[in-house]
């Protein structure tokens, strides 16, 4: 096996709510395909250019968050595929079995969510929109994705995944991944686990979740959950208390607090083996607070994976100038982000950025930054209080 190779472009693919395909589920490309199959995507001229490159140990270019994170010192999706697949390169790739279809389909079920948490925006949770709308309104923002401006507001109406076509490409399938919008919401993709079950395929299928934890276990969840070999939950949970309000706003962290507890007693209501792990997403809002993050991690739920937020950029933890970085190192324990922390040189824009839209949420959501993460506050407040104007002008330039 090449030494650069990953497994992902032979043996994985994502789908999105509205028909873009990419070969991992970092979404490291997207390519649009809304008017083919599941079939005919997966033979696709984009997905075999990058197996091409894999095969000739080339790195394509947009797979740069992996070199980053194992620049990092952090264990990359692409290194971690190669310890969950074990033997798929021989087995799958060199025996042309993965032409039949992938093993791991990832798919986001729909952008319907109940959360308009700081990481994310109207792409992924349609509950962005009014705000979104809001800060074209105030501000003049633009609704173009890969900006530096709006990306809150939704472009495209609420949508759901349609699953039929997956019966196509489903003869490998080992492991299937549901992200959102909020997986426990949808239950199109419920139809498509009952097809799996009716064909006896489903014990040898391992499902996984990426969950804010906001909604209750549904009765019909977990009677197909009871006939599949595993179920595994990503519990998105970036802080506790207050902290947790703000970040994945408006989650209330009580109720929360009680749907995690549930989670974890799965294990003891359905047949299937059932793990759990939480995943925060480490920005430069919670960065400096990401040890008391882990140590709720591994006294709760017993482990925990960060996600290190590259884009937006602003939201990026290397973006914060030397200064800040230099005090948050002082601070922070985990190894991983102290890496990523290092990992690019400081952004000056991007930290400016970072300012102007945590005020402007700030303003709109009446909370306050200062008052939720005071201690980072500190750190940042000579920056914080310099930048005044929060104009869109402002916000693209130095």
């Amino acid at each position: 096996m090449p030494e650069n190779f990953c497994l992902a472009p032979f043996i994985s693919t994502m789908q999105t709510t509205y028909g873009k395909t990419s070969p991992c589920a970092y979404g490291v490309t997207e390519w649009l395909m809304d008017d083919r199959t599941a079939l005919e995507r997966w033979h696709s001229q984009e997905y075999n250019t990058m197996r091409q490159q894999f095969a000739e140990n080339r790195v394509p270019e947009p797979c740069v968050k992996c070199l980053n994170e194992e620049a990092g010192g952090k264990s990359s999706l692409r290194q971690r595929m190669h310890e969950w697949f074990a033997g798929s390169y021989e087995q799958d790739i060199q025996s042309g079995r993965w032409k039949q279809g992938p093993r791991l389909i990832s798919t986001k079920v729909s952008n319907v969510c109940n959360l308009a948490c700081r990481t994310c925006g109207g792409y992924d949770s349609n509950s962005y929109d009014r705000e979104g709308r809001h800060y074209t309104e105030k501000y003049g923002t633009v609704n173009i994705f890969g900006n530096p401006g709006n990306r809150f507001v939704a472009r495209l109406a609420p949508r759901h995944t349609d699953y039929a076509g997956f019966k196509d490409i489903d003869a490998n399938i080992t492991k299937l991944e549901f992200y959102g919008g909020e997986p426990l919401l949808n239950l199109t993709h419920l139809e498509f686990l009952e097809h799996l079950v009716e064909t006896g395929r489903s014990r040898e299928v391992t499902i996984f979740y990426s969950t804010n934890c906001t909604q209750p276990v549904n009765p019909r969840h977990q009677r197909v959950w009871d006939k599949f070999k595993r179920i595994e939950f990503s519990l998105s949970i970036d802080h506790i208390g207050d902290k947790f309000h703000y970040l994945r706003y408006p989650g209330v962290w009580s109720e929360v607090e009680s749907n995690i507890h549930a989670l974890l007693d799965l294990k003891n209501q359905i047949s299937a083996e059932v793990s759990h792990v939480m995943s925060p997403c480490c920005t430069l809002l919670n960065a400096y607070y990401i040890d008391e993050v882990i140590d709720y991690a591994q006294s709760t739920v017993g482990a925990y994976y960060i996600n290190m937020v590259a884009h937006p950029t602003y939201l990026a933890i290397h973006a914060a100038p030397e200064h800040v970085k230099s005090a948050m190192l002082q601070h922070i324990r985990s190894p991983e982000v102290r890496g990523f922390l290092q990992v690019q040189p400081s952004d000056p824009l991007a930290w400016k950025q970072f300012i102007i839209w945590t005020k402007r949420q700030d303003l709109y959501r009446q909370q306050n930054f200062a008052k939720t993460f005071p201690e980072f506050y500190e750190i940042i407040q000579s920056d914080w209080e310099t930048i005044t104007d929060l104009s869109e002008q402002n916000l693209n330039t130095l």
